[in-house]
């Protein structure tokens, strides 16, 4: 069985110009790491050349549930909100 977690992805920050009717619905198979998902999440941004600083800013990113910021070895087991949060530098 191919068990897939149904996420709904909210995003932050300069995502916003490249998600156009946001939020992003996207399907990931049961038990992915945050890693298998940000490859994931890559690919259904249809990146062009020109935004090739974007896979950067993917791996930098911060990515939250509504309520903590999910840690590097998490793994999504139930569909969910997902917010991306890009780094920010400024004041």
């Amino acid at each position: 069985m191919n068990k897939k977690v149904h996420l709904t992805i909210y995003p932050f920050g300069v995502f916003r110009t490249l998600i156009k009717d946001p939020p992003l619905a996207l399907s990931v198979p049961y038990r992915s790491s945050l890693n298998e998902f940000r490859l994931l999440f890559e690919k259904a941004l249809d990146l062009q050349p020109h935004h090739s600083h974007v896979q950067e800013l993917i791996r930098l990113s911060a990515f939250s549930d509504d309520k903590k910021i999910l840690d590097e070895d998490f793994e999504f087991l139930s569909d969910m909100q997902l917010f991306i949060l890009p780094p920010v530098c400024g004041g």
